[in-house]
């Protein structure tokens, strides 16, 4: 790769220190070194997958910048675009400098995978299993890759979503999903409401990375996921979600998946509740001062439902 040639470009989700409750997460964000409660960048795509290197080091061959972009609906998305900081021989590891005051990291997905091992049947974690009679998907490849044939753009559903731009024959692999795990509520709070996973483990959450967090949603779907069938090798790939299609796929036509059953009723009674506390503190007000207790969401990391809600080149939330 030449230098100056662009790698990736990931949709971020700008997140302010300020809400990250634990310490594990802000070592994997981008800092754009603005200080203070200013957003730091969680990138979809692979943006979490290249290690971390000291900027201007030996070992940092990628530069990043951060960029918006209107989408279609006229809205402002965050995006970080990964470019080669020099050439680049084929083979060699793309590393890049994240610029954190918070220290660096290398094998971020390993790390946080490595964690899940004393887990009860961690195997399980990747994904729910295919659905009854749903065409049988072909074991994982021997290692990850980025996705071809699909690409992101506005979509008529919701703000972006995934678009295939080649035919996908019934049961075609169309994407391998790496992973991020993390203790929900302690390490992550609410920063990922609209973008997580069930994960399978008990307190513990699934960042779909990829393109797994863009698909966006249809009762009659397109494209299945389930765990990778892969029992041993790199733990990148042994705790990955693999996507392929429900059906013969045209070119032109949007990937959607099902988010679950479970989806919509948690938001519908989510949404409830929090318009239910409003009221209470807004009635509060009128009232004067008083003891009235605000009714909360509740923090039950099992809330935790199947949810992509997100675009690698567009948000959802």
């Amino acid at each position: 790769m030449a230098a100056g040639e662009v790698v990736e470009t990931c949709y971020c989700l700008p997140l302010r220190p300020s809400e990250i409750p634990g310490s594990a997460l802000p070592r994997l964000l981008f800092d754009r070194g603005l200080g203070g409660d200013a957003p730091l960048l969680f990138p979809f795509g692979w943006g979490l997958l290249y290690n971390d290197a000291s900027e201007g080091g030996p070992g940092a061959n990628l530069a990043w910048q951060y960029e918006e972009s209107v989408d279609a609906g006229g809205v402002a998305r965050p995006y970080l675009r990964l470019a080669t900081s020099r050439a680049v021989e084929a083979g060699a590891e793309l590393c890049v400098a994240r610029r954190s005051a918070r220290g660096g990291t290398r094998d971020a997905l390993g790390g946080a995978l490595a964690a899940l091992l004393d887990c009860p049947d961690p195997a399980r974690s990747g994904g729910p299993p295919p659905a009854t009679g749903a065409p049988a998907s072909p074991p994982a490849p021997e290692c990850l890759a980025p996705p071809e044939g699909i690409e992101v753009r506005s979509s008529a559903l919701h703000g972006n979503g995934v678009f295939a731009t080649r035919h996908f024959g019934e049961g075609e692999v169309i994407e391998m999903v790496p992973n991020l795990y993390m203790p929900g509520r302690q390490e992550l709070g609410r920063c990922f409401e609209d973008y997580q996973y069930a994960s399978g483990v008990p307190r513990v959450s699934r960042i779909a990375l990829g393109f797994g967090s863009i698909y966006n949603h249809s009762d009659s779907p397109n494209v299945l996921h389930c765990a990778a069938t892969v029992a041993d090798g790199p733990l990148a790939q042994r705790f990955a979600t693999r996507y392929y299609a429900a059906r013969d796929i045209r070119a032109g036509e949007e990937l959607l998946i099902s988010y679950g059953a479970d989806w919509w009723p948690w938001r519908t009674e989510w949404w409830r509740i929090a318009l239910r506390g409003l009221a209470e503190v807004t009635l509060s007000l009128l009232d004067g001062p008083s003891t009235t207790r605000v009714a909360r969401p509740r923090s039950d990391d099992s809330l935790a439902s199947p949810a992509p809600r997100g675009t690698a080149s567009a948000g959802k939330a």
